[in-house]
């Protein structure tokens, strides 16, 4: 047989041979994500992502008006200082560190991550639609229905994790901690977003109303701290007064919210001590 033929036939075996290894370890690395399992554990990675991505969207496109545009025309005492919102750039890497956790192979069928992977993508998606509304559509009722709504999404997430505990040390900082820190101060935000919300509706938003918002949030703070034992919940809650604190003093002088607002910091990180 000439020389040429041999070489061609061992080529072509080797090619096949090459071919045939890809197919396997395509097979073992893809297979698993065509489950439900999978599907969930790459939605909740994708969702993850669109969250900085939404939020930032506004001033990329250059809509009319963004999100800080938005609350900055409808501010009341309530609303925290600017820097306050930087927050939001810790909970949406933590959210990303948790999706990339989840969609491990080794994590999708975690009998844990299940109905946390479904109320994640319930959460991410309501974030992301609230990013979309407020821009377009102010910071009307429709905003305060999602931003309710992606807090009990959180706080059921949240219960998961309690009947789950002692959690191991992966767990509570890729899944525990971020849902905390975003529980906590989305707790705080429901009550930020209804002040806006009543201001735009045409609702005095004065002294005795401000407290009477930071009241309520200390108390929902509060009870879901001492119920859960979760301190990074509470430190949320508390970084949002803190937020408030520091706008009655520098942007809006009120001394009597300002005051209210500090009082109550210690009172919810005491909670999580209790």
């Amino acid at each position: 047989m000439p020389r040429f033929l041999i070489l061609y036939q061992l080529n072509q075996s080797e090619c096949n041979a090459l071919s045939y290894m890809i197919q396997n370890i395509g097979g073992i690395m893809f297979d698993p994500y065509l489950s439900l399992d999978g599907a969930r554990s790459i939605l909740v990675l994708l969702l993850a992502i669109a969250q900085p991505i939404m939020g930032y969207w506004p001033q990329w496109r250059r809509w009319s008006h963004t999100t800080p545009s938005r609350s900055a025309r409808l501010q009341t005492p309530v609303v925290p200082i600017e820097w306050a919102f930087a927050i939001w750039g810790v909970i949406f890497t933590a959210c990303l560190a948790f999706a990339i956790w989840q969609v491990m192979p080794a994590r999708l069928v975690d009998p844990l991550l299940r109905p946390i992977g479904w109320l994640a993508i319930a959460v991410f998606s309501l974030t992301t639609a609230w990013e979309y509304y407020v821009p377009k559509y102010d910071l009307g009722w429709p905003s305060v229905g999602l931003i309710v709504a992606t807090l009990i999404g959180l706080l059921l997430i949240m219960a998961q994790l309690k009947a789950a505990e002692p959690l191991d040390v992966p767990t509570f900082w890729l899944v525990a901690a971020p849902f905390q820190l975003f529980a906590g101060w989305i707790s705080a935000a429901v009550f930020v977003n209804a002040s806006s919300t009543l201001r735009l509706a045409g609702a005095k938003q004065g002294r005795l109303q401000s407290i009477a918002l930071i009241a309520a949030a200390t108390v929902l703070g509060g009870v879901v701290t001492f119920i859960s034992g979760a301190a990074i919940y509470g430190l949320a809650i508390a970084w949002a007064l803190l937020g408030i604190v520091v706008a009655n003093i520098v942007r809006q002088p009120d001394r009597a919210v300002a005051i209210c607002a500090g009082t109550a910091i210690p009172v919810v990180i005491a909670a999580a001590l209790v």
